[in-house]
């Protein structure tokens, strides 16, 4: 018998200690002066030598044959759940909650994942000591470290639960007091963020696909005390969403959590889990708005990969998330106008105030203007992110005219706003023919940049062009929270002897890393030596990271989820980004602003920008800024930087 006292001294030590002296139980007292009950339990575990082992608190007891009765049906492949009572004021009862559900299987054997419940406490159960002692305790829980221990028993697929019929004085007596330290008072941070932070331990432990619904099944016991505590406390959804993203406490279904309706919907042709930047710019407007909103995007899943980190970010703020089928398409008006119909159709449903929609994926707007001419008295806002009839190098982009119903629909409502001139004034382009009816329709028009607004209006009508800039706005993309860029943080390995810069994403022709290079070889020794480039690309063919990687300037690491990206941006001395190069394009200015520069500035970290004279990069406060494509320019920041190093 191991007796651990910890914290304070009253005098329990000595007390115990005289005991083990006239007992005839083999007995250890260990003390440490340091708190908690996980921390207690750990020494416990650590310096017990039995096959089984059971954990009585200390303001519990067990009945005389408790253990008798235990021992007799323990096995190395189940754990023994016996009878539980509660005492009160020096009165037991039998009747509680967790005796009716183990009434229901006495007698039985059953598989330890078919009762997910029994995980949730500490009392009546003897485990084996093989499978209790490869774990701990996770002692920053401030409550329920309980059920996250346990909880790691299911990693054992072959463990299972016996429950032996009732015997006298064989059960586990709680003591049940309104002071008890098991029992706190509720309140944001027992009932929020205590619970989240279980959930999140849970979520860490890995277990076999059988046994997966048994833990999904805590974390929902858990979270039910979330959820409770909002539908009270509807100002504490904003300080909940954070605690969880900070914590990592994914895939719950927050909307339990809404104590009303939805009335914004986003319409968004991509979003979250699938990963792409414009899902991501996505998530960070719904979490910078912290509105309650209805989703509606579409099937990614045969063009983009999962990513379920993104949706950290904004599933405390979508009641309602539907999925639109269909194969998804930049640039195939047929399947681009099936998705706007289907959504418009779904949307119809719902009883929505505003409505947004963002687009370089021109179905969310195809949707947005279908759903605006079904209800015009719903406000609808949309966002461009780039051009949407020019590409990257300013010619128009290819895909082809829009024909059929939705395509006539769209050119009559914009002829019914009286810009029907603005229509043969266009290319016969499906991209073309969208940008102008989201001009139109739209309540509020959202450009990320003043050029790309400038770009955007260049085609139309001075009229026409003026009536826009009235209902348009420059919102430069939102910054994610706080709480994102700690939730998922992995050790990259850096030599911190380094100057370590990082880029993250592909290399492009127009965004390339030959300015780094070619800086990177003009420098002394002493200082080439001390540079490396981090690049977290899904592709990294490029020859001349190659010859960087050679040279010992250059790392390559496989892409991030957006979480760890974050998460990394903290960890680096400089970011780099790099403009888009449109000197000699189509373009008059340059529309364009990386998207993951607002990843950076809310990292904190020093930013290096490549940019174009006259861009908005340029005109972006950063640390370090040099001309693209003047490698002198670059290595004198490059020198800059070393030197504020140190």
């Amino acid at each position: 018998m191991l007796f651990v006292c910890n914290g304070l001294d009253d005098g329990t030590v000595r007390l115990l200690e005289e005991w083990q002296e006239d007992s005839t139980v083999i007995t250890r007292v260990l003390s440490t002066p340091d708190t908690g009950a996980g921390l207690a339990r750990n020494l416990g575990l650590a310096a017990s030598r039995g096959r089984f082992i059971t954990f009585v608190d200390d303001d519990d007891w067990i009945e005389p044959h408790y253990l008798e009765v235990g021992l007799r049906h323990s096995s190395d492949n189940s754990v023994v759940l016996l009878e539980i009572k509660d005492e009160t004021d020096g009165e037991l009862d039998e009747a509680n909650a967790l005796n009716v559900r183990r009434r229901l299987l006495e007698g039985t054997n059953v598989p330890l994942a078919s009762t997910a419940w029994v995980l949730g406490f500490n009392a009546c159960k003897l485990v084996p000591a093989g499978v209790m002692k490869c774990w701990r305790y996770k002692e920053a829980l401030t409550s329920g470290e309980d059920v996250a221990f346990f909880a790691n028993l299911l990693r054992y697929p072959g463990l299972t639960l016996e429950i032996p019929k009732n015997e006298d004085a064989a059960a586990y007596v709680r003591t049940i007091r309104a002071d008890s330290v098991s029992r706190p008072a509720r309140g944001f941070d027992f009932n929020v963020a205590q619970r989240l932070d279980v959930i999140a331990s849970l979520q860490d432990i890995p277990v076999p696909e059988d046994a997966l619904a048994a833990r999904k099944s805590l974390e929902s016991s858990q979270f039910q005390f979330v959820t409770d505590w909002l539908r009270d406390h509807e100002g504490d959804v904003s300080a909940a969403a954070k605690h969880g993203l900070s914590v990592g406490a994914a895939d719950l279904d927050w909307k339990r959590a809404h104590s009303q309706k939805a009335r914004r919907l986003v319409f968004s042709y991509c979003f979250p889990p699938f990963a792409d930047p414009a899902a991501n710019v996505v998530a960070k407007r719904i979490a910078q708005r912290e509105e309650v909103v209805d989703v509606i995007s579409g099937d990614m899943s045969a063009v983009r990969a999962v990513d379920p980190s993104t949706s950290l970010l904004v599933d405390p703020w979508i009641q309602n998330h539907y999925v639109v089928s269909g194969y998804p398409s930049f640039s195939s008006w047929p399947a681009i106008a099936a998705f706007g119909r289907k959504a418009a159709k779904r949307a119809a449903q719902g009883d929505y105030a505003t409505v947004y929609s963002r687009a370089l994926w021109s179905g969310s707007h195809v949707a947005g203007a279908l759903y605006k001419i079904k209800k015009p008295h719903v406000t609808w806002e949309a966002e461009f992110s780039d051009p949407m009839r020019w590409g990257v190098r300013g010619e128009p982009r290819l895909g082809g005219p829009a024909s059929g119903r939705i395509a006539r629909r769209l050119r009559k409502s914009i002829e019914a706003a009286g810009w029907g001139a603005e229509l043969r004034n266009s290319v016969d382009d499906h991209f073309a023919l969208t940008e102008l009816v989201t001009l139109c329709l739209a309540d509020e028009v959202i450009f990320t940049n003043r050029n790309q607004l400038e770009v955007i209006l260049g085609p139309y009508s001075a009229e026409f062009a003026e009536a826009v800039r009235a209902k348009a706005t420059i919102q430069p993309q939102p910054l994610p929270p706080q709480e994102a860029y700690i939730a998922k943080v992995r050790d990259l390995g850096l030599a911190l002897e380094k100057l370590n810069l990082a880029y993250f994403g592909n290399f492009y022709a127009n965004r390339g890393l030959s300015d780094f290079a070619e800086a990177v070889n003009a420098l002394p020794q002493d200082m080439y030596s001390k540079i490396v480039l981090h690049v977290f690309a899904a592709e990294a063919n490029d020859p001349v990271l190659q010859q960087l990687v050679e040279t010992g300037n250059a790392v390559v690491h496989n892409a991030l989820n957006y979480l760890e990206f974050l998460a990394a941006c903290k960890q680096f001395d400089i970011l780099v980004v790099v403009d888009a190069a449109t000197r000699g394009t189509g373009y008059p200015v340059n529309p364009f602003l990386p998207s993951k520069l607002s990843d950076y500035l809310g990292a904190g970290t020093p930013i290096w920008a490549m940019v174009e004279p006259g861009s908005t990069l340029a005109e972006t406060s950063v640390d370090f800024v040099s001309e693209l494509g003047n490698s002198r320019d670059a290595a004198q920041q490059l020198v800059q930087m070393v030197k504020s190093r140190g």
